[in-house]
Order: structure tokens, then C-alpha cells, then sequence
């Protein structure tokens, strides 16, 4: 009866095992694991191993009542065994199926993933060419040719009510040309698209004009903020600057500023910028009452590799600064003309610009016309 009993659970365990492998669905979700299987077919091999233990035991005994009963369940166990076996065969199959046809569904999902990602890329660039297009047309259509700008000019009652003066420049590097400016000043231009003196902003703008140039006293680098005593007269509100600004015949009739940018990329606060400007037009107005001051405002300020506008560490870009200028100019009753609108801008830059900041020949037409089409 010992033998019986262990045969009974042997083939019990069998049946058990072989039943739970034969449930597994290979197409559910949430699938055993190949390890899994295996320990169900392992505890299979166990049990037809018992199940022949048992027969060789009944064996020894010459019972035949027993070796027949032990060789029967021993049977059952082994095609229990090839079943169990058969089916994990069938099971990785299909396993390996499913992983094959879940790889391609997630390769296929990358590739319409990848496609969408291309087609947006390719949407957006589309729409920054036309957008880059549209704006060098509208840029090129606001600029005026020599001739266009002086009938402008008169058109405009200007050269009736300037023609004759003088003026003079406080700028930085956008408005340096070399043998224009005092002894010690740094100079940018000729460079960056702009070789000829005839080229330069203010060049166009007098000679539409009809006025002279008395001073340029325009420094590449040179911010509206700093010491006014700095005898370098560096910093365009420094007494020395604005001295320098008269001639030998006293001061010039117009006095064209174009200050801030440089202050904008130092990072100088607003405020500070603000105060010396302020402080500029205050002595300016003081040294030369007669004379007609007038407040250009910065150009735009591209951040080259990106194309996007200009962020200092402050986190601001040039636009605070501009608006500084206009609230200056309208306190003190100057003129203020809004340059920053002239038509560049940081999508049509490469063509305007050498670098994001300093007008090529084509950009400082557009200053020039701007500034003509807006003069009071």
C-alpha cells in the first residue's frame, strides 16, 4: 500500500503540472516567463522520475499485482512527461513569435514616430523660410535707393527745414567708420558688409538730408553707462565725449544718438543705463541749448547660432532698453525714432546683419530710410 500511495501523488503532481502548462497563453499580456515553464516541466520530470522509482521498487518485490499497478501509472507519467515537453516546445515558439511581432510593432511605431518627428522638422523649417522670405521682402521693400531717399526727403519738408546744418553722432560701434572719429577712438566699420563711407547709416541719412558731418564721436564698445568723468571719454555720457561732439565752429545743429546696445550685452541693469541717459540729455540740453537732439533707439539684438532674440544675464533682451530711450525722449521733449522697427529683426538677420548686431550695406539702408520716413 506504501507504493500505491506514492504512485496516486506521482501521478496526481503529473496531471497538475501538465494541466497549468497546457492553460498558458502565450498571446495574454501579462505571460510567465520562460523560467516559469520550465520549472512546471521540471516538476513534471520529477514526478515520472518518482514513478519509475517506484516501479523498479515493485520490481524487487515480485509482487505482480504491484508491478503491474507501477508500470501502469509509470506509463501515464512518461506520456505526461512527452506532453509536458511537446507543449514548453510549442510554447517558446510562440513566445518567440510574440516577442518577433511585438519588436515590429514597437519598430514600427518608432518609424512613424521618427516620420511625424521629420515631417514637423520639415513643416517648421518650411514655415521659418517663408516666414524669413517674407520678412527680407518687406525689409527690402521698406529700404529706398539714394535718389528715392532724397525725393523722400524733400517730400517730407525735411531738406527745406535741415539742409545746410551739421550734426553730429554719439554712437557705438554701428555708426564708427574709420577717419571719422577722433584721435584714440576705436572703430569698427570698414567691415561686415559695409567697405564704403557712403554705405554708413548716418551717411545716407545726411546726405539725403543735405547736412554736414561735424563729429562722429561714435567708439565700438562703448556703452551709454560709466563714470562721466572717465577721461578716456569711453563712455558716451562722459564730459569728454560730449565735448567732443563740438567742432571748431561750436556745436552742431543735430546731434543723432545711438546708444544701449552695448549696455544691453554687459548686462548693465536698466535702471543704470536709464539714469545715465538721462544724465546725458540733461548736459547735453545744457551744453547746447540750440541744437535738435535725436534719440535713436537700439537695433535688434539676434543671438547668432540660434537665430532667436538676444537674452543677457540679466534675462532681458533689448527691448527694456528701448523703452528707457522712448520715455527719455518724451520726458525731455526730444525726438525719438524708433529704429528698432526698421525692418530688421532676428529671422532676417543673416541678411541684414554681418553677426546678429552690426547692419551690413543693405541693413543700414533700411536705418537710413527708417529714419528719413519718420523724421519730424
Amino acid at each position: 500500500m506504501r507504493i500505491n500511495r506514492k504512485l496516486c501523488a506521482a501521478a496526481l503532481t503529473v496531471m497538475m503540472c501538465v494541466s497549468i502548462l497546457s492553460s498558458v497563453s502565450v498571446h495574454a499580456e501579462a505571460m510567465p516567463s520562460a523560467e516559469t515553464v520550465a520549472a512546471y516541466v521540471a516538476g513534471v520530470e520529477q514526478t515520472a522520475a518518482q514513478t519509475q522509482a517506484a516501479l523498479l521498487q515493485a520490481q524487487a518485490t515480485g509482487d505482480q499485482n504491484a508491478i503491474a499497478f507501477a508500470q501502469y501509472y509509470a506509463a501515464v507519467a512518461a506520456q505526461q512527461l512527452e506532453e509536458a515537453r511537446q507543449m514548453q516546445a510549442a510554447y517558446l515558439q510562440q513566445l518567440a513569435l510574440y516577442q518577433q511581432a511585438q519588436a515590429a510593432a514597437q519598430a514600427q511605431a518608432a518609424a512613424q514616430a521618427q516620420a511625424a518627428a521629420q515631417a514637423q522638422a520639415a513643416a517648421q523649417a518650411q514655415a521659418a523660410a517663408q516666414a524669413q522670405a517674407a520678412a527680407q521682402a518687406q525689409a527690402a521693400a521698406q529700404a529706398q535707393p539714394a535718389a528715392s531717399l532724397a525725393q523722400t526727403a524733400v517730400s517730407r519738408g525735411l531738406t527745406r527745414k535741415y539742409a545746410g546744418m551739421s550734426y553730429s553722432v554719439l554712437g557705438d560701434s554701428i555708426s564708427t567708420y574709420a577717419g571719422t572719429m577722433p584721435q584714440g577712438y576705436i572703430n569698427y566699420y570698414p567691415a561686415g558688409g559695409i567697405n564704403s563711407l557712403n554705405e554708413m547709416w548716418w551717411k545716407q541719412t545726411a546726405d539725403a538730408l543735405g547736412i554736414g558731418l561735424l563729429r562722429n564721436c561714435s567708439w565700438s564698445g562703448s556703452q551709454m553707462s560709466g563714470s562721466m568723468n572717465d577721461a578716456s571719454g569711453k563712455p558716451g555720457g562722459s564730459t569728454k565725449r560730449l565735448k567732443d561732439l563740438f567742432g571748431s565752429a561750436g556745436a552742431p545743429n543735430i546731434v543723432f544718438i545711438m546708444l544701449g546696445t552695448n549696455d544691453m550685452l554687459s548686462s548693465i541693469p536698466v535702471s543704470t543705463f536709464s539714469n545715465a541717459y538721462q544724465s546725458c540729455v540733461t548736459r547735453l540740453k545744457a551744453m547746447m541749448p540750440t541744437t535738435t537732439i535725436i534719440c535713436l533707439t537700439c537695433l535688434p539684438v539676434t543671438c547668432k547660432p540660434t537665430s532667436t532674440r538676444q537674452v543677457n544675464d540679466l534675462g532681458i533682451t533689448i527691448e527694456p532698453y528701448n523703452d528707457a530711450i522712448r520715455m527719455i525722449a518724451a520726458q525731455n521733449g526730444l525726438q525719438c525714432i524708433d529704429t528698432w522697427a526698421c525692418g530688421i529683426n532676428h529671422i532676417n538677420w543673416e541678411s541684414f546683419t554681418e553677426d546678429g548686431i552690426h547692419p551690413n550695406a543693405a541693413g543700414a539702408a533700411l536705418v537710413a530710410s527708417y529714419i528719413i520716413n519718420n523724421m519730424q
